[in-house]
């Protein structure tokens, strides 16, 4: 590495990183440039960015676990109710993998039915990132549900309108509005 590479931010040297973060040096590269004195370094920006992506993601684990949990719980008694096989609607997902036609398979397989809860399930906890992400900090309820009801409907509108009909949730096929309208909400 030359010397034009480096950054001496703080009096530190940092080179920079693959995402264009600086990336500090070693500890013993740091010594050496400091003349053999350890000094404690705050954080930069990107460590505590990274740490908040990394903290949002380590709740997301829980929070989009238990909002795959509760919509699953919905997507099965939707199912029974309309089309009197609670597995029909969890089969939809699946055709990420089979294709088009396996949000109408019947009946519980291995094949559409843990496919599709595996997706779901991913699907949750990407929008669980988010709303862990972005959701406003502290105890109270009612920030923390309107950031959860804005997620929802963030991932009910990409699902629908944005998202090429391949990769859609699938449920749609096997369920009316009214029953999507419970899951998402469930979600």
């Amino acid at each position: 590495m030359t010397f034009s590479d480096r950054k001496f931010v703080g009096g530190l040297a940092e080179r920079p990183g693959p995402s264009g973060c600086p990336r500090p040096l070693s500890e013993k590269a740091d010594a050496a440039l400091r003349g053999g004195t350890r000094f404690a370094r705050a954080p930069s920006k990107c460590t505590v960015e990274t740490s908040r992506w990394s903290r949002a993601f380590r709740a997301a684990l829980l929070s989009g676990s238990a909002a795959s949990v509760a919509s699953t719980f919905a997507l099965l008694w939707c199912g029974r109710r309309e089309v009197n096989d609670g597995a029909a609607p969890l089969n939809g997902p699946s055709q990420w993998i089979w294709g088009t036609h396996a949000p109408y398979c019947s009946g519980f397989s291995v094949r559409h039915t843990v496919v599709g809860y595996a997706i779901h399930h991913l699907a949750s906890i990407f929008w669980a990132v988010a709303f862990e992400r972005f959701r406003p900090k502290g105890w109270e309820a009612m920030p923390a549900v309107a950031a959860a009801a804005l997620t929802s409907v963030t991932a009910s509108i990409v699902d629908y309108q944005f998202t090429p009909r391949r990769f859609r949730p699938g449920f749609e096929k096997r369920l009316s509005r009214s029953s999507l309208t419970l899951v998402y909400a469930a979600f």
